[in-house]
């Protein structure tokens, strides 16, 4: 954290990660003491409140964020457990986890054993698969998110340590702390494979629930469709959260934590409590913008600097963010290409939520071999081409969490200011609902995925 960003934020409070030893005239330290002492006349400021609510809100922030960590490894155990067992399963395919309603129909599939997957549902609509997908993406966006709230205050921690935190929030996954790079769980070989494992984490999620179309006997006068759940990809969900968390508690380990909890102001409180910012006499009132230069003390802004000006990646994050809107109308613009060119027509009816007859699809069908399900190779062709699609949103969602997280950080330096001030928030969830940007960012993250 820059003197700019503190003393912009707490403007009682002149202080920065800087060691310079340039000394200011005897004008300028005057009017630098004066100004302090004309703002706080009583001698108090946010430091001086309790520290028991501090510590109180650290220690909820603490358990509640290691109880998300807990429960993504419960969930990634059972994934793990459940995709064996779906690996070892043998059965006809009307003959599995069908409820009773679907076993009394007019379909007559062949009596074929097949293994690794089991059917759970009857593709005459595709709205009852839609649900289950959309809650096993709700599911994993509760595990990413814990175990990613853990790994953000592990490397927040790292940086305050090497004295480069500059901001409360970062890119979690595009920032990385200094050390070895094959031992140090907050470097940038294991950022590298964070975001590799997020991404695999919500693509084999996509994979789970697939439509499957069984052989029928010769008097059958309609196809056999399922929604079935294959092995493969509740294995590597599982495993995608386990080593996720396994780094999380190996950034936990590895650094010690100076707060827990997600609160600008908790966070200059613990940096000065620690000893990572040391008052640079002479910057009294330098807000963010000016952070680099040294131009003696300053009358407080008129007008602070917005988080486009002050956050060094909010400029990059929305160009980027921006290009993946484009990228995303040139593919819906190619896949309509595709549609004319195979089929000769428009889709009529095509914008519904969810897929039906008249909806622009790109289908690729494969055979299920009954002993072993898809192969190896088809299994890794979809791996690829959904993190081909699901990469850059996935890298785009987490970038606008920097970008949410940023206005959340404003407003609570904003009204720490005004005359009603504030009250930091004890539990980090409820952190979340009372912004809207973070509110509307959780609802997207699996409904885009979708």
């Amino acid at each position: 954290m820059s003197a700019g960003l503190l003393s912009n934020m707490l403007i009682s409070i002149p202080f920065s990660k800087s060691k310079r030893t340039a000394q200011p005239s005897e004008e300028e330290s005057a009017f630098d003491e004066g100004l302090v002492k004309s703002i706080t006349p009583s001698e108090s400021s946010y430091l001086d409140m309790d520290p028991f609510d501090i510590y109180q809100r650290d220690a909820v922030s603490g358990l509640v964020a290691l109880g998300g960590l807990c429960a993504s490894v419960v969930f990634s155990i059972i994934c793990i457990s459940y995709g064996i067992h779906l690996g070892l399963h043998s059965g006809t395919i009307d003959d599995v986890s069908l409820p009773p309603s679907f076993r009394n129909t007019s379909f007559h599939p062949v009596p074929t054993v097949y293994t690794g997957f089991i059917a759970i549902f009857h593709s005459t609509s595709s709205v009852k698969t839609e649900i289950l997908s959309l809650s096993m993406n709700l599911a994993v966006t509760a595990c990413t998110e814990s175990i990613g709230f853990v790994h953000s205050v592990a490397l927040k921690s790292a940086l305050a340590t090497e004295s480069r935190l500059d901001s409360n929030t970062n890119l979690r996954l595009l920032t990385a702390a200094r050390g070895n790079l094959l031992t140090n769980p907050n470097g940038t070989l294991f950022n590298a494979i964070m975001a590799i494992l997020l991404i695999a984490s919500y693509v084999s999620s996509t994979l789970i629930f697939i439509p499957f179309q069984s052989k029928v006997v010769e008097d059958s006068l309609q196809e056999w469709w399922f929604t079935c759940v294959f092995a493969p990809p509740v294995i590597i969900l599982g495993i995608a959260i386990m080593l996720q968390a396994i780094i999380a508690m190996a950034g936990l380990y590895h650094t010690k934590v100076l707060t827990w909890s997600s609160s600008p102001l908790d966070t200059a409180s613990a940096l000065l409590h620690h000893g990572k910012l040391a008052r640079v006499l002479g910057r009294c009132m330098h807000n963010v913008v000016a952070s680099p230069l040294y131009l003696g003390p300053r009358p407080p802004s008129a007008r602070q600097p917005s988080a486009w000006e002050a956050h060094p990646n909010i400029k990059k994050i929305v160009i980027v963010l921006w290009c993946l809107v484009l990228g995303t109308a040139v593919w819906c613009g190619i896949m309509v290409i595709l549609w004319l060119k195979w089929y000769g027509a428009p889709a009529i009816n095509s914008w519904s939520l969810f897929p039906n007859d008249h909806t622009i699809t790109i289908v690729w069908f494969d055979v299920v071999d009954p002993d072993h399900g898809y192969s190896a190779s088809s299994w890794l062709f979809m791996l690829f081409i959904f993190i081909v699609i699901q990469g850059s949103m996935t890298l785009g969602l987490h970038c606008s969490e920097v970008i949410a997280n940023v206005l959340r950080d404003e407003v609570i330096w904003r009204r720490a200011t005004s005359e009603m001030g504030t009250q930091p928030t004890t539990n980090p969830i409820l952190a979340v609902f009372v912004n809207w940007p973070s509110v509307g960012l959780l609802v997207a993250k699996p409904v885009l995925r979708e």
